[in-house]
């Protein structure tokens, strides 16, 4: 039974809206590779995101490129998991070449899709010629993303069909990343966990555990999520990259279970002990729960 037609709010003739499609969640994203987004830049292109409550679908945002730039076809491929999305602009040129094509990866922080990398070839090696371009190579033919939840690896996979290489020219290859490095894509997984996410035996906790925190990155609220195999006292501390403290949040006594909603993890709203809100950067948070200790990152994006 179909339960929604989904449109743009600013849509027009020739958009071709709905070209390339993926959802996760609650959410869709519907690229529209010919979007001219203004009368200067046809086939610039775009994305939209649109999130549901039941049946009822409500365009959250419309993503472009940092750069609008005329039949670059933005939105031609799409991926989205959770709170990240990739974007392809196979037909983007760029200073590796004509055509040699983009992929823009966004991450959800707060109410907004931020950019937070543009990936695109590199050039190659030409034997004693230096470098040449990549031209043509249409980096973003296929995009793809995949996560989960406390998972070591968590993997974006971009397509460049008319890549050369050494099966041949216009051979094609695939290029991989870890998206949760820094120097690449910087889009941490970071979802409300669910209840099932805890590991149970016969029907409680089996082991007490702290989960990453959510949203990450964020600004300028974040949740602390964890479970308890037993009783204990727990507290959170806060510390910034110098290892000073920065804040300790007094929890409490708290009864064995899982804390992984908006309602019940500890709430950390971005403030020092002195109310002042803290600068952008790197964070750690250690839960204590007796004797049990860890630690994890987080990162404040402003």
């Amino acid at each position: 039974m179909q339960v929604a037609k989904l449109t743009p709010k600013d849509g027009d003739g020739g958009d071709v809206f709905g070209i390339s499609v993926d959802t996760s969640e609650s959410r869709v994203i519907v690229g529209a590779s010919k979007d001219e987004n203004d009368m200067k830049r046809h086939g610039s292109g775009s994305a939209y995101i649109f999130t549901s409550v039941g049946d009822v679908h409500t365009q959250e945002a419309k993503l472009n490129a940092d750069r609008l730039q005329k039949g670059a076809n933005f939105g031609l491929t799409v991926a989205l998991d959770a709170n990240r999305a990739l974007i392809g602009g196979p037909s983007t040129d760029t200073r590796a070449g004509v055509d040699s094509g983009a992929v823009y990866a966004f991450l959800k922080v707060g109410a907004n899709w931020v950019l937070q990398a543009t990936i695109t070839p590199v050039k190659q090696p030409d034997g004693h010629r230096g470098e040449k371009l990549t031209s043509g190579y249409n980096m973003g033919s296929a995009v793809a993303l995949d996560g989960v939840v406390g998972r070591k690896f968590n993997f974006a996979a971009i397509g460049v069909r008319w890549d050369a290489n050494r099966n041949g020219n216009n051979a094609g290859s695939v290029y991989v990343f870890d998206t949760e490095d820094e120097a690449s894509l910087n889009l941490p997984l970071s979802v409300e966990p669910r209840g099932d996410l805890a590991l149970t035996m016969f029907g409680g906790i089996k082991r007490t555990a702290l989960l990453q925190n959510f949203p990450n990155p964020f600004n300028p609220e974040t949740w602390i999520p964890y479970t308890l195999s037993h009783d204990a006292d727990v507290s959170v501390r806060i510390y910034n990259i110098e290892g000073k403290l920065v804040r300790q949040l007094e929890v409490g006594q708290q009864a064995a279970g899982s804390y992984l909603s908006r309602e019940t993890a500890v709430y950390w709203n971005g403030k020092n002990r002195l109310g002042e809100s803290v600068s952008s950067g790197t964070y750690f948070y250690t839960l204590k729960a007796d004797t049990f200790s860890d630690t994890r990152r987080m990162v404040i994006l402003k």
